[in-house]
């Protein structure tokens, strides 16, 4: 009863605040500016959990897993309901290719950074430890936050094809990060699980791929059915449910099962376009409750915690510099001139949080790495707060626009 009264009570506020959360109105003192995608709520979460108050106890912080599991799951399916395959393929190949190819640069530097650093952070930590730790924080380096780019160029009327451009690199470059998680999530498997001990990673990946494109296709015959907006609530509601479940009894990425079956709906389904409305409905408050959710999970009060976001942070800004470097090169724009256009890709917002805590559950059960996975998904939460407030520097700096920001109602 204490779970639910609670779970009741985050629900509430966080519906109660979306709008206000989420407006392009400036607020005092440009606070918008700083937070615009909500993560404040982060510290909501961490000030309430048993690492802040202790109003929500760390019993209670266990009981809420089936909740994050679901808004995992939930924002597994947003994402892959955009990609439909007669939207898709009205960009060049060449245009994914390398929007791709500086998410996997940022990854890449990232985790090798990490890898060679961890031992100085964790003396005594063994390989596979450092390992599983530069894979996570190499994970959700790679993509950047759409918000970003999409609320300032509302905010200060930014527009042009440079803006166009980075609209479409942060709208795709969390597919190869959602790729890797589903690898990490059968290759870097905790041992002793108990379950399917003796299966191979290959057919840990087949099962995980196959689920997801068969739940996909379930759902997409759900909603071929005559139904109303609530009938089809309850059809998404009731995937994405079983989905993260499944994920979270087979130890497997929700967000990689969820990702497919979306892509699976948008691309076989007449009526996608009508649960991709559903289920952004309820995203914006079930997405306010998974930050409080996930912040009880911080922890702050560990030097190690802010030493490696700080390294999260200097070396994603190094591989977002370097992946970037070469669209002034391939891209046929007059205006790419800059060759820092990837300090105004440092947001990491929503989806990094979701990949962080998505590495969390994964590794949770290990009672050996399970301990220190807290705080690398503390570390990864940190950086996204610190690149939540530089975002908004870089991007006023670098893309033209007018001299000053300008209000815009509801």
């Amino acid at each position: 009863m204490q779970t639910l009264i609670v779970v009741g009570l985050i629900f509430a506020v966080s519906y109660l605040f979306s709008r206000p959360v989420f407006s392009t109105h400036l607020s005092l003192l440009g606070f918008r500016f700083l937070f615009f995608s909500g993560a404040e709520f982060l510290l909501v979460g961490y000030l309430i959990g048993p690492h802040g108050l202790e109003l929500i106890p760390a019993s209670i912080v266990a009981s809420l897993d089936p909740i994050l599991h679901l808004a995992l799951g939930w924002a597994g399916l947003m994402f892959g309901l955009q990609f439909k395959w007669k939207t898709v393929r009205l960009y060049p190949v060449a245009r994914y290719a390398w929007s791709f190819a500086q998410a996997l640069t940022t990854t890449a530097l990232v985790g090798l950074g990490i890898w060679f650093l961890y031992p100085l952070f964790f003396p005594g930590s063994s390989s596979a430890e450092a390992l599983r730790a530069a894979a996570i924080m190499g994970i959700c380096a790679g993509p950047t936050a759409p918000s970003s780019i999409h609320y300032f160029s509302r905010i200060f009327g930014i527009k042009g094809r440079v803006n166009r451009l980075l609209m479409f690199v942060v709208g795709v470059d969390g597919i190869p990060a959602v790729v890797l998680l589903g690898l990490f999530s059968v290759f870097l498997r905790p041992s002793g699980l108990g379950l399917g001990e003796g299966l191979a990673e290959w057919k840990w990946l087949v099962v995980a791929t196959g689920l997801g494109v068969l739940l996909g296709s379930l759902l997409t015959a759900l909603i071929e059915l005559e139904f109303s907006r609530a009938e089809l609530l309850l059809f998404v509601l009731g995937a994405v449910g079983l989905a993260s479940g499944l994920a979270q009894a087979l130890n497997l990425s929700a967000v990689y099962l969820t990702f497919l079956m979306g892509v699976t709906t948008a691309n076989t389904a007449w009526h996608c376009e009508e649960v991709h409305k559903v289920a952004a409905y309820g995203e914006k408050p079930l997405y306010l409750t998974f930050l409080v959710l996930t912040g009880t999970l911080l922890v702050f009060d560990d030097l190690r915690v802010l030493a490696l976001a700080a390294t999260l942070v200097a070396l994603r800004a190094a591989g977002k510099l370097l992946g970037n470097g070469v669209w002034p090169l391939v891209a046929p724009e007059p205006e790419l001139k800059s060759p820092f256009l990837g300090l105004t890709l440092l947001s990491q917002g929503a989806f990094a949080i979701v990949l962080a805590v998505d590495c969390f559950f994964l590794l949770e059960p290990d009672p050996i790495h399970g301990v220190w996975a807290g705080m690398i998904t503390s570390a990864v939460l940190v950086a996204v707060l610190v690149n939540e407030i530089l975002s908004p520097l870089f991007i006023r700096r670098l893309i033209p626009g007018p001299d000053r920001p300008r209000e815009e109602s509801h």
